[in-house]
């Protein structure tokens, strides 16, 4: 029995076996255009990934190198104060142990040096505090800094003339050095 090509039942038998055709493309396929298939999706994919992957790297790459920047700049110039100020400590005890008058006033100049070095380093740290009461202990420092380093030059100045003076000296200006790291 054969049915009319407009009735339901022969657009049905169709459209079975245009599903049947459907289902049926990749099982017709040969091993090696498969393969093909299956690796070219998968080598898309990879590109994809890799992609992904290398674009992801870069924006984190620039947010490391801004945060970097705006951060961490006042961090190492704390750092670098900090290593400023001890070797103030070291080179006026070390100028003080001299007996050259010479070495004495490199001495003198290198404190100089250094000092100037740390107001600047604090000067950078200064824009990164956000905190008012770590603003104020930076003011602090900065003032007990040039205070530091000028009972640093007056005791090796005095440690050529007046030893009892410079120990006087001394005695305040030790502690004062601990305090401003």
């Amino acid at each position: 029995m054969t049915r009319p090509a407009g009735s339901v039942g022969s657009l049905l038998a169709q459209s079975i076996q245009t599903e049947r055709t459907k289902m049926h493309w990749f099982s017709d396929l040969t091993t090696i255009k498969k393969l093909g298939l299956g690796f070219g999706l998968m080598g898309a994919l990879l590109v994809v990934v890799g992609w992904l992957g290398l674009s992801t790297g870069a924006a984190a790459n620039a947010a490391f190198e801004v945060s970097f920047h705006r951060d961490f700049a006042g961090l190492h110039a704390a750092d670098s104060a900090t290593i400023n100020v001890i070797t103030i400590a070291r080179t006026y005890r070390q100028g003080m142990l001299m007996p050259d008058p010479n070495a004495k006033e490199d001495a003198i100049h290198d404190i100089d040096k250094f000092e100037r070095q740390a107001q600047e380093d604090l000067a950078v740290l200064a824009p990164t505090i956000v905190v008012e009461a770590n603003r104020q202990k930076l003011a602090e420092s900065k003032t007990m800094l040039t205070e530091y380093a000028r009972l640093a030059r007056e005791c090796v100045q005095l440690s050529s003339t007046d030893t009892a003076k410079m120990f006087e000296v001394f005695k305040v200006s030790s502690p004062m050095g601990v305090k401003i790291r």
